[in-house]
């Protein structure tokens, strides 16, 4: 639209608007009411809020920041270090469970019953004359009659 063709408006003269009623129009500057003298303020909330830049609080925030950083690290290195400790301490424990089982077993295994029940869960049959074997002082076993056995010219002889 251009200036002046507005429908409320009225008409226009030399492009200035005029009010669609007379009665209404303001009254120009140089007559005999005075006129109040109006200058334009910015609207106080349209201002722009210019925020400080606090370097202090800035800094500290991030000292705080990066010693929560550091804790939550460690503590997550502490909650990992006791799982494997705590993983070691049971298998440790188990281990000992066993080695008592293992230590039991041979002491039954050593005693004399113990030896017979596992000789017979094996298969072996007890005899009714048990053969000692004992050793005679010098002198009392004969010489062999027989050439060494293994020496070089009894294995050529023997392969003749």
């Amino acid at each position: 639209m251009h200036r002046g063709t507005h429908a409320s408006s009225g008409e226009t003269r030399n492009g200035h608007m005029m009010a669609a009623n007379p009665s209404r129009q303001h009254p120009r500057v140089g007559r005999s009411t005075p006129q109040p003298r109006l200058r334009l303020v910015a609207n106080p909330k349209s201002k722009r809020v210019q925020r400080s830049f606090k370097p202090p609080l800035v800094f500290g925030t991030l000292a705080a920041l990066a010693v929560w950083f550091v804790v939550v690290g460690l503590f997550g290195m502490h909650v990992q270090t006791q799982t494997k400790i705590d993983d070691v301490n049971r298998i440790n424990t188990e281990l000992r469970d066993n080695q008592a089982i293992l230590s039991a077993q041979r002491a039954r295994f050593d005693a004399p019953n113990g030896l017979t029940d596992t000789a017979t869960n094996a298969g072996f049959v007890l005899s009714t004359e048990v053969p000692l074997l004992g050793s005679l002082p010098p002198g009392q076993l004969n010489p062999p009659t027989k050439t060494d056995p293994f020496s070089a010219s009894s294995s050529s002889a023997a392969n003749r």
